[in-house]
């Protein structure tokens, strides 16, 4: 891999953060696009849903793609800090396997129907 990225090496660290930064909008605005073009918000979370650069880019892929008008927000719009949703999703996945009830959605994940995800194991 190191020989593989020496060849880049008289790139600038900000210039190769704004080139990744643009690929994700693109990218993010690409699948929406092509799998959900009726999207009314995008609610981003994590490290990047605090970079105004992405945000703005994201709208601006969103529009370029055809997907105008949508607004992009932190989910903290919707009360929930951008860092916790990861933690928030396997609590409501623990959550439903506590409560024997299915963790899934066939037709997004592609299984051949709902399952209990995880397991519990008394001690």
């Amino acid at each position: 891999m190191d020989a593989k990225l020496a060849a880049f090496a008289h790139l600038a660290p900000a210039d190769v953060q704004a080139s990744l930064t643009a690929l994700t909008a693109a990218t993010v605005a690409r699948e929406i696009a092509r799998h959900a073009s009726d999207t009314r918000a995008v609610y981003v979370c994590g490290g990047g849903a605090r970079s105004p650069a992405l945000l703005k880019l994201l709208q601006q892929a969103l529009e370029d793609r055809g997907v105008a008008g949508v607004p992009v927000m932190m989910t903290e719009a919707l009360g929930v800090p951008p860092q916790q949703v990861e933690a928030l999703t396997f609590a409501w996945l623990a959550m439903r396997c506590v409560a024997r009830e299915p963790g899934n959605l066939a037709a997004v994940t592609g299984a051949a129907g709902e399952r209990i995800l995880g397991a519990i194991y008394p001690h």
